[in-house]
């Protein structure tokens, strides 16, 4: 199981695609093939698979797990090493300040990076991601629905953003 990200930007805007990064950039951006994707993006959209290594995994930033879990797992230890409970929560505190940095990846950077710059050229851009089960160019996909966001908002996200669902950046 992978997952696939396909960029949507609008045909006129085609030529927009080269600031967006290639092979020299550790991405490869190739027309997307999966006839399911074409009733999930507007008919005037140039779709097109973003990936590294043969998937997108790892390209969406901000997809690093729940740490609730690991905050009980943290809290659990410290108790068991009798730490009191201020210092608990001062430590609890401090792991946490330090996990809400933006963890992406460099290549999720870079992509997060060529978002933007795309939408420095254009008005908006559409992104889809989907975790495969089979075939990238035969699995039937289906979209939950339409997010629109901001740039502001995506960029606050660290280019998080849903699974399944047709989500439009306005620039």
């Amino acid at each position: 199981m992978c997952q696939f990200l396909t960029i949507g930007v609008s045909k006129s805007a085609g030529s927009a695609l080269t600031a967006f990064g290639g092979p020299r950039d550790g991405l490869a951006v190739t027309p997307s093939r999966n006839p399911h994707l074409a009733s999930i993006f507007p008919a005037m959209d140039v779709r097109l698979d973003v990936t590294i290594g043969g998937c997108s995994c790892g390209l969406i930033g901000g997809q690093h797990g729940g740490r609730s879990g690991d905050v009980s797992n943290q809290r659990r230890r410290y108790e068991r090493m009798g730490w009191s409970r201020a210092k608990i929560e001062r430590a609890l505190q401090a792991s946490t300040a330090a996990h809400d940095h933006d963890h992406a990846s460099a290549h999720a950077r870079r992509f997060r990076e060529g978002i933007l710059a795309l939408l420095d050229r254009m008005p908006s851009i559409r992104l889809f991601v989907h975790m495969y089960s089979g075939d990238f160019y035969r699995e039937a996909v289906v979209s939950k629905g339409v997010a629109h966001i901001s740039r502001g908002q995506y960029e606050a996200a660290h280019g998080a953003f849903p699974e399944d669902t047709l989500v439009e950046v306005a620039g």
